[in-house]
C-alpha cells in the first residue's frame, strides 16, 4: 500500500464553538488553546487535523507516537478512521510513472517512520458539517489501546482563510550539541480560497511552550537601542506574499507546544516538540529480527549537558527472541548495542535498556525465518472499535 505523505501544514483551522450545527461567530483576537494530545503513563498520541475546512478540501492529517520522554516510537501501526469523507488509502501508477488512479477508503493504516510519525491525506466530505477523526494505537503490550479523536467542520464559507504553518527546524532536541538551531523559525502564510495571498492581514499567534521573540530599535535622545521583547502571544501583519515570520526561543525544559495563527477569518494550529537528549535512547537498524539474522539494538546515553557519557553499563532486556549479551559498555559516543535474534519466536518483542536510572524501550518485529515475513494481520483489524482505558 502507498500511501501519499504531504507536508507539515493545516489548511483554514478555524475555531467554533457549536450548537447543533450552528456555527458562532469567529473572533479574530486570540483564544485559549485547546491541545490535541492523549497523555499515558507510557506513550503520547498526537493528532493533528485541520479545525475547519472547505467542503472537499483536501488536507493532510498527522499522527505522532512519543514515549514519556518525548522520543518518537518507530515502525508501530496507526489506524485511522473517520466517519465522514475519506483517506487516501493508495496511489496507482501507470508504467509511464503516471498517476493512474487513486483509492480512497474511510480507514488506512500505516507505520510509523524515525520521527514517529503518520501523514495521510484526508478528503472532506462534499456536504456541511461536523466530521470526526479517530486515531488509534494497538500496542504489542497487553491491553495497550489508546486512540485520539477530533472533530474538523466542513464549511461552504467562500471568504475562509487557508492558514499554513511552516516550522524550521521541524522539530528540536535541548542539549543537543550537534542541532545549531537555538530557535525556532515560523514562516506563516494566509491566503484566500483560491490561493491568492492576503496582505495587510494581522495575524495573532499563541503558544503553550516557549515565546516569542521580538526586537525593535527604540529611539532615546536621537540613539537607537536595540529593545528585545519576549512573550507567549503576538501580532504580526502579513506582506505582499501574505506571510508573517516568527521566532520561537525553545523552553528550558522539553515539552510539546501548541501553536497557533489566527486571523481574521481563519485559525490554524500545529504541535511542536521540544524533547531532550539527556538521557538513553534505544534505536535500531531494521527493527526487524528475521531467524539469524538479528536487528542491531543501539543505546545511546547522554548527560544534561548533551555529553555522551563514556565506560557505562548499560543492561539490555527483551520479552522475545535472543540477545547478543544482556549487557553492553557505552564507547567514546556514549554507544553501547546489542543484537536481537528470533531464535525460534514470533511476535513483537519489547527491548528495554536500563542505565543511571535512565530507562528506555523500543518495539522490534521477530520473525522465526523469512517467509513468515510479514505483518501480523491483527496489527491492521478493527473487529471491534472501543473506547481506550483510561490512562
Amino acid at each position: 500500500m502507498y500511501l501519499v505523505v504531504g507536508v507539515l501544514s493545516v489548511v483554514g483551522l478555524f475555531t467554533f464553538w457549536a450548537v447543533g450545527v450552528k456555527a458562532v461567530p469567529f473572533s479574530s483576537e486570540p483564544v485559549p488553546i485547546q491541545e490535541e494530545v492523549v497523555v499515558n503513563s507510557e506513550q503520547m498520541l498526537c493528532l493533528e487535523a485541520p479545525s475547519v475546512v472547505l467542503t472537499g478540501a483536501t488536507v493532510p492529517i498527522k499522527v505522532t507516537l512519543l514515549d514519556e520522554n518525548l522520543r518518537p516510537i518507530a515502525m508501530q501501526p496507526i489506524v485511522l478512521t473517520c466517519e465522514s469523507g475519506s483517506f487516501e488509502s493508495a496511489v496507482i501508477f501507470n508504467e509511464f510513472g503516471e498517476i493512474e488512479q487513486v483509492l480512497y477508503d474511510p480507514q488506512v493504516t500505516d507505520f510509523t517512520n524515525s520521527l514517529g510519525e503518520v501523514e495521510v491525506v484526508w478528503h472532506a466530505p462534499s456536504e456541511a458539517g461536523l466530521a470526526k477523526i479517530t486515531a488509534w494505537y494497538f500496542g504489542p503490550e497487553e491491553g495497550q489501546v489508546y486512540s485520539q479523536e477530533t472533530h474538523v467542520w466542513v464549511t461552504e464559507d467562500p471568504n475562509l482563510h487557508q492558514i499554513t504553518i511552516f516550522c524550521v527546524p521541524a522539530r528540536m532536541v535541548l542539549g543537543d550539541k550537534e542541532q545549531e538551531d537555538k530557535f525556532v523559525l515560523l514562516s506563516i502564510k494566509v491566503s484566500d480560497a483560491h490561493g491568492n495571498p492576503i496582505s495587510g492581514e494581522t495575524v495573532y499567534l499563541q503558544t503553550t511552550l516557549g515565546q516569542f521573540e521580538q526586537q525593535f530599535v527604540v529611539d532615546e535622545d536621537g540613539y537607537g537601542r536595540l529593545v528585545v521583547s519576549r512573550s507567549s502571544q503576538i501580532s504580526l501583519v502579513t506582506h505582499e506574499s501574505g506571510e508573517v515570520v516568527a521566532v520561537l526561543v525553545p523552553p528550558p525544559s522539553p515539552g510539546i507546544a501548541t501553536i497557533t495563527a489566527t486571523t481574521s477569518n481563519g485559525q490554524a494550529r500545529t504541535t511542536y516538540v521540544f524533547g531532550s537528549i539527556e538521557g538513553l535512547h534505544l534505536t535500531s537498524d531494521s527493527y526487524a529480527a528475521v531467524g539469524d539474522n538479528g536487528a542491531l539494538i543501539i543505546a545511546k546515553l547522554y548527560n544534561a549537558l548533551g555529553e555522551p557519557i563514556v565506560g557505562q553499563t548499560v543492561t539490555f532486556q527483551t520479552n522475545l527472541g535472543q540477545l547478543s549479551n544482556i549487557q553492553a559498555v557505552t564507547d567514546e559516543n556514549g554507544e553501547a548495542s546489542v543484537i536481537l535474534t528470533a531464535g525460534g519466536d514470533e511476535g513483537t518483542a519489547v527491548v528495554t535498556a536500563s542505565a543511571l536510572g535512565y530507562s528506555a524501550k523500543i518495539y522490534v518485529d521477530v520473525f522465526g525465518d523469512l517467509h513468515s515475513h510479514n505483518v501480523p494481520s491483527s496489527l491492521f483489524s478493527l473487529v471491534s472499535l472501543q473506547s481506550p482505558p483510561s490512562p
